[in-house]
This record gives C-alpha cells, structure tokens and sequence, in this order.
C-alpha cells in the first residue's frame, strides 16, 4: 500500500480511536484528539522512521535503515503497544498516545502482510508475506472497507444518542467546544 492508503486508514483508525477514548475511556477531549492523531501520524511510522533522503550524487532516493526490515518488524511494535496499554489500564492516561501510535504501526503493518514483498516475522531474520497483491493493486478497496468500518463504529459510538444530536446540533457542536476550549484553559493555567 501507498502512503495516501496509509494515510487514509490511519485517518480511520484515528477517529475510531479518539471516539473510544472520549466516549468508552472517558479521557479529557485534547488527550483523545491528539491519540487520535497520534494513531493516524504512526500509520505512516514504519516508512518514516526509515529516514529517506534523496543523495544528489547517485541521483537516487536512500534510507538510513533499508525498507521492510527493523521499521516493518511488529515485535517492538506490539510489545510498546502492549506496555503503554498496561500503563492506561494502570491509570496513567498519556500512555494512550503511545499506544496510539503504536496501533497505527502495526496497522501499518498488517495492512503490508497481503503485499508481494516481505516484512520481518516474529525473529528478525525471517521474511513473511502472503502475496496476495501488489503494493497499489486493492489500495481503494482497502480504503472504502476501513471507512465503512469507522462509520459502523461511529454509529455504534452513538447509538443512543443520534436523536438528540440530529434535533441539536448546534448545542452537540457548541458543548463539545466548550469542553475543548475548558481544558485547553485548564493546560495552559
């Protein structure tokens, strides 16, 4: 998958997030904002940290760690994702932005696995993928499906309340806002 799908799904997994933590987790709105744009930043994490730079000289684009090696490996990123889970269930609420991020990752990783080309398996020296398509073969596909898994997820969110949110919008928008604008003040005082 390309980075616009990457993007795309982590955008996704990134409102589902921030849904979960603002209405399930009850965490203040700023910290469930910014997990969830965490989740969305670290569904591009395993190609950035392969820190690209264009070599004028060769006339091509490097990397300092190669692609698909340590950056696509899911251990570190399963074992932080699981350590900053324990930490939120231990009640230490800004571990969910590194689980977050670490959720993204390893989205970023299972949405990899269906590709011709291998990532790293549970041993760092072992390849595995299941060559079921090219990088750009489905990626539209892919897109829709996890779009219309967020708005399942968005109308479960809110089951109970989508009368009231249709007959008041304006009250939801201004509330929501109010709260937003209440912790920022209680950030910065």
């Amino acid at each position: 998958m390309y980075r616009v799908g990457h993007s795309v799904t982590g955008a996704n997994l990134g409102v589902c997030i921030t849904l979960a933590c603002a209405n399930w987790l009850h965490f203040p709105f700023l910290i469930s904002i910014l997990a969830g744009y965490l989740a969305y930043k670290g569904s591009n994490a395993p190609d950035y940290l392969e820190m690209r730079w264009y070599d004028r000289k060769h006339q091509e684009l490097r990397t300092l760690i190669p692609h698909r090696t340590l950056t696509h490996w899911f251990v570190p990123w399963l074992a932080l994702g699981a350590y900053a889970t324990y930490q939120v269930s231990q009640g230490s609420v800004y571990w969910v932005l590194v689980a977050s991020y670490c959720a993204g990752a390893l989205l970023h990783i299972i949405l990899d696995l269906p590709n011709k080309k291998p990532i790293l398996g549970l041993l760092p020296h072992t390849g595995i993928c299941l060559k079921w398509w090219g990088s750009h073969e489905h990626q539209f596909l892919i897109c829709c499906f996890t779009t219309v898994l967020m708005g399942i997820f968005i109308y479960y969110c809110f089951q109970g309340s989508w009368e009231y949110i249709a007959n008041n919008p304006v009250t939801v928008v201004r509330d929501i806002w109010y709260q937003i604008m209440y912790e920022a003040n209680r950030l910065v005082s």
